[in-house]
């Protein structure tokens, strides 16, 4: 309930007390006392603890508390989405270096894939197509290899001089519809190359 400060009070607040209580007791200066009588009121009602004790105090005391209550709801809030933030930009991170790597083994897998049956296609034609084939001129490319992995390839010694036993394709000149281009692996002497020109009575250098 709202009280009517008394001039004591009023006065309590204000360093030259005994100036200012001596202007009011005097009598003519009435008017002047009861106008600094309302001026202290009005600034005692605006002191921290005591301003909702004026007129509308009720209605300001609801203005303040739901300022404060909107104030601590909405940094609440802001706290909670930079939380959510942090954390989906933690998740989404973690997805993306695990999805692009997992993406790209599927697409190169799909293209393995692909390959695969490109190369199958082709050879099943090439299959069903020799007989006609080998009846017309035709060049054949020989790469001299074992077909191993490197891995395995850097266990074997010796590899291009195993490698280099498939000269022996170079029979298949015989044919006069044969040419032959062979990618030895390692370089051919001379013994070698005049023994197969001599088997097969050509020139293949």
């Amino acid at each position: 309930m709202e009280r009517q400060l008394t001039l004591d009070e009023l006065l309590s607040t204000i360093i030259n007390r005994d100036e200012i209580e001596k202007l009011i007791k005097q009598p003519v200066i009435n008017f002047v006392a009861f106008f600094l009588k309302k001026i202290l009121q009005t600034f005692c009602s605006e002191i921290e603890g005591r301003r909702f004790f004026g007129n509308n105090g009720k209605e300001r005391a609801a203005i303040v508390i739901q300022s404060t209550w909107r104030g601590y709801f909405i940094r609440r809030m802001y706290r909670n989405f930079q939380k959510r933030r942090r954390a989906a930009h933690v998740i989404a991170s973690a997805w993306l270096r695990y999805s692009k790597p997992r993406k790209l083994r599927e697409q190169l897998q799909m293209a393995r894939v692909r390959q695969l049956d490109f190369f199958q296609n082709k050879q099943n034609q090439f299959r069903t197509q020799w007989n006609e084939i080998k009846s017309k001129r035709h060049v054949i490319v020989h790469v001299a290899s074992l077909g191993l992995t490197k891995r395995i390839r850097r266990r074997i010694h010796n590899l291009s001089i195993r490698e280099n036993y498939q000269i022996g394709c170079l029979c298949e000149l015989d044919d006069a519809n044969v040419d032959m281009i062979y990618v030895a692996s390692m370089p051919i002497n001379d013994d070698i190359s005049q023994y197969y020109n001599k088997l097969v009575g050509k020139i293949c250098v």
